[in-house]
């Protein structure tokens, strides 16, 4: 065969390839994204169905199960507070909001049905001498408008004032209405409070308020029992040097029994390039064991990760680095690498390679976070980096982070520079 036309079958072999690699992650992005899974989290059990479709997937590449596992699974129970029903919420008689368009409830908010006209703003709360003065709040619903600031010390001041007379009296007020111009990001909550709160942002929310109405169904589930999937490839030169590759598949779920939080970027993009490096390794062979990890329970506090270090399926000393993946669906301004500023030799390998690859725009440095799920490995002795691609869309938290909108816009530079990384470490 002539020079060119070997040139020219491995590029058409490459195209081939990459095209099929990011067409296999958006069906799974599609899959976890989808309203089927209740935007994995602990209505309708979703968490559970996404745990299903990766152990399901795991089994069909056939890797290999720890004897400490039952399967792919490990188990993992924590307290979690939810809405699977109603949530609603009119302000003024006749403007009914929208869930996560127009507002989000605090995740640790109680169940309540209730109808106010005794409004309160807290400006008009003040605390002199230790004793708050101005209105009672018993039974009166209380409104923080940060909109109507003309300072960012003059909002400061009012926050704190209204801080502190919630403080006062916290057990008199019905609720909480805070309205501003920020981003509304949801999150999920182990606790269940005294009183609901609501974060406005909505250009249909008037500046004068005089009722509000809101009614949350809300159901508080103990000892919520989850699973981490783990399964390995044997090393074939170096099988007990581990390399290992987490990404957690929960996410927000539903915020009442309409609004899905669907997660595509965050992080079901995470769990796809897991499964398509899992794929991949278990055509090629990888010479050091490959351990692949989907961990639950990312979003209410590394639930997952630290059941995992408490008790591991192998010694945690056998671990070479381990590399977290979380938000992998862009990349158009490039990565940015947590533990970079730790582990300096192995952030120039990426670096080297990148110079070499142009695989991303840029790789930018950071230090310690314990923000993702490599923070119980590393807090354990374990190296590790947490990688998350950067730029392109906005959405996180909510409920426009929809798979439609996903870009993957540097996925197969991005998987293709985790494979020559873990081929060097």
């Amino acid at each position: 065969m002539k020079p060119y036309a070997i040139v020219f079958t491995l590029f058409l072999f490459c195209a081939t390839f990459c095209f099929a690699q990011k067409e296999t992650a958006l069906k799974h992005i599609a899959i976890l994204s989808s309203p089927q899974m209740y935007g994995r989290g602990y209505v309708q059990n979703g968490v559970g169905l996404a745990a299903n479709y990766i152990d399901s997937c795991f089994s069909s590449y056939k890797l290999h199960t720890f004897k400490e596992l039952q399967g792919y699974r490990q188990a993992v129970t924590f307290d979690v507070n939810t809405f699977p029903g109603i949530v609603k919420l009119c302000i003024n008689d006749t403007i009914n909001l929208t869930p996560g368009v127009d507002f989000v409830i605090a995740s640790n908010s109680p169940a309540a049905k209730y109808t106010s006209k005794d409004i309160v703003r807290t400006t008009k709360l003040r605390i002199a001498n230790g004793k708050l003065i101005g209105v009672p709040l018993k039974n009166t619903v209380l409104v923080l408008d940060e909109r109507s600031y003309a300072s960012a010390d003059e909002r400061i001041n009012q926050v704190t004032q209204g801080l502190q007379a919630m403080s006062y009296q916290k057990n008199e007020f019905k609720a909480i209405v805070e309205i501003s111009n920020k981003k509304l990001t949801w999150d999920v909550s182990e606790r269940k409070g005294t009183f609901p709160h609501f974060y406005l942002n909505s250009p249909r929310v008037p500046s004068h308020i005089s009722s509000v109405s809101y009614h949350i169904e809300q159901t508080f589930l103990p000892k919520y029992q989850t699973y981490n999937i783990c399964g390995y490839i044997p090393g074939t030169l170096y099988p007990d040097s581990l390399i290992v590759l987490t990404a957690h598949y929960d996410h927000l779920g539903m915020m009442g029994n309409k609004t899905i939080f669907p997660g595509a970027n965050d992080n079901a993009s995470g769990v796809a390039m897991l499964l398509t490096l899992a794929e991949y390794y278990v055509q090629n062979p990888p010479q050091k064991t490959i351990v692949f990890v989907a961990l639950t329970g990312e979003e209410i506090g590394l639930k997952g990760a630290f059941a995992f270090v408490e008790n591991p399926p192998f010694s945690l000393k056998n671990i070479n680095f381990l590399v977290n993946i979380d938000l992998a669906g862009t990349g158009d301004d490039g990565i940015q690498v947590v533990n970079s500023t730790v582990f300096k030799q192995k952030a120039a390998l990426l670096d080297s390679i990148n110079t070499t690859h142009t695989y991303m725009p840029t790789i930018k440095k950071r230090g310690e976070a314990c923000n993702s799920d490599h923070c119980p490995f590393y807090m354990k002795g374990v190296p590790s980096f947490f990688i998350y691609t950067l730029g392109g869309i906005q959405a996180y938290h909510d409920v426009y982070d929809k798979p439609e909108t996903l870009p993957l816009t540097r996925f197969n530079e991005y998987s293709a520079l985790l494979k020559e990384f873990i081929s060097m470490l």
